[in-house]
């Protein structure tokens, strides 16, 4: 006999109005990265503030992003000058680029510049009444009502 609480995820389903976002402070690199980081962030951080997740209390994050990005060009710049594999095997900085690889995936991931599965959603500022202009399909796209 079962006893406890319902079930994870039974019950409504959430409303689907979007709340709309604040205007932000604009978001300035820090002055000391060298000129690799700030090429990284010249690079990725118009994403970011685009998707909304580049704001001034997360620039200590994308800063790490940026000096693991351009560790990770460094590091690929030094294999490729001297070979993948030599005479005594695999270049020794091959685990080195794995280990950044990996790192920096989870890095672009959290500030939604990874490529997914499928499209992100952008954050919009306003987005029309779902309920007088259409309604959410299965991935929560706005489709219009026929």
């Amino acid at each position: 006999m079962g006893r406890g609480g319902s079930r994870v995820g039974t019950g409504p389903k959430p409303s689907a109005k979007r709340t709309t976002l604040a205007p932000v402070a604009p978001v300035i690199a820090p002055a000391d990265l060298t000129d690799a980081e700030r090429a990284q962030w010249d690079r990725l951080a118009p994403t970011a503030v685009a998707m909304g997740t580049l704001v001034p209390e997360t620039v200590p994050g994308f800063r790490l992003l940026v000096e693991v990005a351009a560790e990770r060009v460094a590091t690929a710049g030094i294999i490729a000058g001297h070979g993948r594999i030599g005479s005594g095997g695999a270049h020794p900085l091959l685990t080195h680029l794995r280990q950044l690889t990996q790192r920096l995936e989870s890095l672009l991931a959290r500030y939604r510049i990874a490529a997914m599965g499928r499209p992100a959603e952008v954050p919009t500022k306003s987005e029309p009444d779902a309920g007088t202009a259409g309604k959410r399909d299965f991935y929560g796209t706005l489709r219009a009502v026929r």
